[in-house]
């Protein structure tokens, strides 16, 4: 079976973390394909290479012609029986070009619940994409209803999960990473795990943490990713106490940094379902993200959803955000559906390949 998968770029963000467990857990004889305009986080994409994936790089969307041909032209080239695309609202161009490809299975996967996008571009650009996908997929019922509309309906929710046992609190780690960060035993850290774009909103967090640390001058902001906004945001940043914020860059010790936080914010524009929003989780944490993230977590989960633009309120919250039982937290989530297996279990189901 060959699958092609249509991403934005190599960011080091959420579709792609997405990728790396699908691609994972597929036969050894799939033959894997990621078709990309950009790449921001080398890294990200030597993660791929090195598993035996193929990249495609091509014209960007500002060259609309160019890369609706290099599209077909890769399609017909390489003949996949799936091309499994997550470019949310641009979606309808590579959905359009495997159909002229005669590919059999286009599939539409939502990833983002925008409630307030009113861009009649992008409206236009869903319903192209509705009428030329085989498959409608979605990270939760929200993301549906945003990209599919009255025909939300048929669409598959296929959850985001994660390995919970994996982002499990560990007072060890906790120990040891806090004393490799240089943070003292005093120190509240506050931590955001997201690429630098427009959508998650740093500098809302940067705004947010000021207001928190007038009364908290131990509390350090530790920002994990990558992305075209860094350098706006280590402006911003720059305005801030000497070390108060930390920037950490795509780490593959995320889970540790989570055992290491004591808070977590994600004050996004719009999500659908986060997958750190999970990982935050299972390590315990008691997340506060803004009121345009899709609430699909287990009710028992500890989520506060605040306005995204109440800088008081979100400060307010970090001040009173109550302690948790930790070491348990993961149970919640696993027991919700929200596991790897059981996300990868859906995605073989989609594939017909279980």
């Amino acid at each position: 079976m060959r699958i092609f998968y249509v991403i934005s770029g190599f960011e080091g963000g959420g579709v792609e973390a997405l990728l790396s467990k699908y691609i994972g857990a597929l036969p050894a004889d799939a033959d894997c394909h990621i078709v990309a305009q950009n790449v921001v986080a080398p890294a990200c994409q030597a993660v791929f290479t090195r598993a035996g994936v193929t990249v495609h790089l091509i014209p960007g969307r500002k060259s609309p012609l160019a890369h609706r041909r290099a599209l077909t032209a890769l399609f017909r080239e390489y003949r996949p029986d799936i091309v499994h695309v997550h470019t949310g609202e641009r979606a309808a161009a590579a959905l359009a070009a495997a159909r002229r490809a005669g590919v059999p299975r286009r599939i539409h996967h939502s990833h983002t619940a925008k409630r307030y996008e009113k861009n009649p571009f992008f409206c236009l650009n869903l319903l192209r994409s509705r009428q030329t996908a085989t498959d409608l997929v979605a990270c939760g019922e929200a993301a549906a209803r945003y990209a599919f509309g009255k025909h939300a309906a048929r669409a598959l929710v296929l959850k985001n999960g994660i390995d919970v046992l994996k982002y499990a609190f560990s007072p060890t780690v906790r120990a040891e990473t806090r004393a490799a960060l240089g943070l003292s035993k005093d120190a509240t850290a506050v931590l955001m795990i997201a690429r630098f774009a427009k959508q998650k909103n740093h500098q809302a967090a940067l705004r947010i943490f000021a207001a928190y640390r007038e009364k908290n001058e131990n509390a350090v902001l530790l920002l994990v990713g990558c992305g075209r906004q860094m350098a706006r945001v280590r402006r911003l940043a720059a305005r801030l106490p000497a070390g108060s914020v930390q920037f950490l860059g795509n780490r593959a010790d995320v889970a540790a940094l989570l055992s290491a936080a004591d808070r977590f914010i994600l004050p996004s524009r719009f999500e659908g379902l986060p997958l750190t929003l999970l990982e935050a989780l299972a390590a315990g944490l008691s997340p506060l993200v803004s009121d345009r993230v899709s609430r699909e977590v287990p009710s028992v989960c500890n989520v506060t959803y605040l306005p995204v633009r109440d800088t008081k309120a979100w400060a307010r919250a970090l001040e009173n955000a109550l302690p948790q039982a930790r070491e348990s937290a993961w149970e919640s989530l696993a027991q919700a559906g929200f596991s790897e297996s059981a996300m990868l279990t859906g995605l073989l189901a989609l594939y017909h390949l279980n």
